[in-house]
């Protein structure tokens, strides 16, 4: 059959504008590309927490050469010394005024009440701020001041870690948990059940507020039996305007300082918005960070996740899809800063460590296989 050379071509995208038609799209191929999403982070975790333990190994490695005694305490704190210091300084000192406070106003409702009852006046014992709470003492270098950073994640190809602080604190406790000349202590998660640590709560905690509590009800108890010998005064008694002078003023002294304690009571109890802790958290931390320094043994750790983060890696290529897994990897690491002092405080060791895992395949195919293999033969054994 003749054919003819200038008859359109079937099925060409010529003829199908011919004839209005549309050309057949042709079948796409396969690329070999592999698409990490946008919102998958859980394998750069799984690397960047890894990462942690083996910064608390390089942590432990750098420090073991001071650890030299028989027997050491390691004191772990995940914030520079500083911050539970100075909250325990301005406990301290609220302290102060609150007793002083108190005993003005039931000093001058005392004094009033004696003037009315014409009875020798007898002052209330005043109770001394610093017998019941002993000077702030900071303890540690301000080197380690320095260290206090705030932690930065670190956002590498759109991926974010954000490392739990408690992951550290067990990392670095793991590291000594088989060894019987160390005790790791971490006032924060793992308070220790000591004496010494008991005495320290009670002494520069407990004690103040009961002394606080007993200063208050001592006042409001003058303050009352000043309001009582007042109200039952004849009325025409020249005493009266001298007596509700003296009671308004001692109100007056008695308010300001008990609504500074009602403050104080709700702030101990309320969660500071970095750190998590409540007022008397860091409180109860500062003062068994003073106690705890008594101690020879003791040895400080300052140290905190200051970076972390990961990546993913993508490899295309048809050849390693089929045969080598889906080309994607993943990686993560982690900067930790610490430092270590002794029981006076002097800065003995400190420095970064910096600890990130290798590329590694999201999907190892030869390991799925050998996987698959062994579970297999071990159903073969086991039927």
């Amino acid at each position: 059959m003749p054919v003819n050379a200038d008859a359109p071509i079937p099925n060409t995208p010529e003829t199908a504008r011919a004839s209005g038609a549309t050309a057949a799209e042709p079948l796409p191929g396969l690329d070999g590309a592999t698409t990490v999403d946008a919102g998958m982070t859980f394998e750069v975790e799984l690397a960047a927490y890894e990462s942690v333990g083996t910064a608390a190994e390089r942590i432990k490695r750098r420090i073991a050469p001071e650890l030299t005694a028989e027997k050491h305490t390691i004191v772990f704190i995940e914030s520079p010394p500083g911050v539970y210091l100075e909250a325990r300084d301005i406990f301290v000192e609220q302290i102060q005024n609150l007793i002083a406070g108190f005993g003005s106003a039931g000093a001058v409702a005392t004094e009033a009440l004696a003037e009315l009852t014409k009875t020798p006046v007898v002052r209330p014992e005043s109770v001394a701020a610093e017998a019941v709470v002993p000077g702030p003492t900071r303890i540690l270098a301000t080197a380690t001041s320095i260290l206090g950073l705030l932690r930065s994640d670190v956002s590498y190809l759109g991926r974010k870690v954000e490392i739990d602080p408690l992951a550290l604190t067990l990392e670095l406790a793991r590291q000594w948990e088989d060894d019987s000349t160390v005790d790791f202590v971490d006032f924060r998660f793992f308070p220790p059940h000591a004496p010494w640590f008991d005495r320290a709560w009670k002494k520069h905690v407990l004690a103040p507020l009961d002394a606080v509590t007993g200063a208050r009800e001592k006042a409001f108890q003058a303050i009352h039996n000043l309001s009582q010998a007042v109200y039952r005064l004849p009325e025409k008694d020249a005493r009266i305007p001298a007596a509700r002078a003296s009671l308004d003023y001692a109100r007056d002294h008695f308010e300001q300082p008990d609504q500074i304690f009602r403050a104080l009571q709700g702030k101990l109890q309320t969660p500071d918005e970095k750190s998590g802790l409540s007022f008397l958290e860091m409180i109860r931390i500062g003062a068994a960070i003073q106690a705890a320094s008594s101690h020879a043994d003791t040895r400080f750790l300052f140290a905190k996740v200051v970076a972390s983060g990961g990546s993913y890696r993508t490899v295309r290529n048809l050849l390693r899809l089929m045969f080598f897994g889906d080309g994607a990897y993943y990686a993560g690491g982690v900067i930790v800063a610490f430092a270590f002092c002794d029981a006076q405080g002097n800065l003995v060791r400190s420095g970064l460590t910096r600890e990130r895992t290798a590329y590694r395949p999201v999907f190892d195919w030869p390991r799925q296989v050998r996987d698959i293999w062994r579970r297999w033969t071990n159903r073969v054994r086991e039927s």
